[in-house]
């Protein structure tokens, strides 16, 4: 790892981006934030590009803090090591395919600075085409799981029964005190930090955001969605190429069960895929007698999805070394 660039002064924000090969979407992100007027340092954190976002970086924003990891860290560790050399009141986490919109950063330190009880504040997301992004959810359990593999969260979207995991009877336009957010764009206390813990790196691409908002929402810290701020994320320009690998789709999944598994116990691991195998063997004889008739690539993604997650279920799939 190469840590480019020293801290010169203490930062009200520290602004930590995650970036792997997403080069353009990158100066955008950093454009947006450079627009704020806090005082603020920046942290890029590389994750091995080999699209020149480094180089980028380097040439067209030289102020921000670039730290060089020679392969893909995933999300976790990274965060955790941009961090631990920020000097900020509140870490400002942001994706790299995310953009600010004008006075956003500065309406989530006002909030924080006035709301002493809560650890941290999102704003409202919105997809490239200016629509709604829902980014507020509820905590996941065996009974959400449930509602998913049984489709009853899509069946009845407005129960606050069926759907309190996805949370898609909110309408999103409303600040609210919530579970956790989607950690594309959010403001954190960096005190919440030192008293709950950073990420944890066990949870290296998926649920890590989940994890910290329980431990912050048990240590007593609220959480809240404030859509008066806003950015823009382009959701999945980050991820999805990454999980379609197969090494990735185990980890991901792996990362589900080490959270339930410190969470829960063992016990609810035998238990989530046992309902994954109910939940996702009907859909791949479903997508599989679908795609003999649809040859779309919406069918096949849904039919290779489901035969996945099938296998990852079963006792002999194990994450790769």
């Amino acid at each position: 790892m190469i840590d480019k660039g020293p801290s010169k002064k203490t930062p009200q924000v520290s602004i930590v981006v995650i970036n792997f090969n997403t080069r353009e979407l990158l100066c955008a992100c950093l454009k947006s934030v450079e627009l704020s007027s806090v005082s603020k340092e920046i942290f890029v954190v590389d994750n091995g590009s080999t699209d020149c976002s480094v180089e980028m970086v380097e040439k067209e924003f030289p102020q921000v803090i670039l730290i060089c990891n020679s392969r893909n860290e995933r999300f976790a560790r990274p965060n955790n090591d941009a961090m631990r050399r920020a000097h900020g009141e509140f870490y400002f986490l942001l994706n790299s395919d995310a953009e600010i919109k004008p006075g956003t950063l500065e309406q989530l330190v006002r909030y924080l600075e006035t709301h002493h009880d809560v650890g941290a504040v999102g704003p409202q997301l919105l997809n490239a085409d200016g629509s709604l992004q829902p980014s507020a959810r509820g905590f996941v359990s065996l009974w959400t799981h449930l509602c998913d593999m049984l489709v009853l969260d899509r069946l009845f979207p407005s129960s606050r029964l069926f759907a309190s995991s996805e949370m898609t009877y909110f309408d999103h336009r409303s600040e609210r005190e919530v579970d956790h957010l989607m950690a594309a764009a959010i403001l954190i206390r960096s005190e919440a930090i030192r008293q709950v813990g950073m990420f944890d790196e066990r949870l290296s691409i998926y649920y890590n955001d989940l994890d910290l908002s329980l431990r912050m929402r048990r240590a007593g810290w609220k959480i809240v969605f404030f859509p008066a701020a806003q950015a823009v994320h382009h959701s999945g320009r980050t991820a999805k190429p990454l999980v379609r690998q197969w090494d990735m789709f185990v980890e991901q999944y792996e990362n589900v069960f080490y959270y339930y598994r410190k969470h829960f116990g063992e016990v609810s691991v035998v238990a989530y895929k046992l309902l994954m195998l109910v939940g996702f063997f009907p859909r791949v004889i479903y997508w599989s007698v679908r795609s003999l008739g649809d040859r779309s690539e919406k069918t096949s993604r849904r039919r290779d999805f489901a035969l996945r997650s099938c296998l990852v279920a079963l006792p002999f799939c194990k994450k790769p070394s």
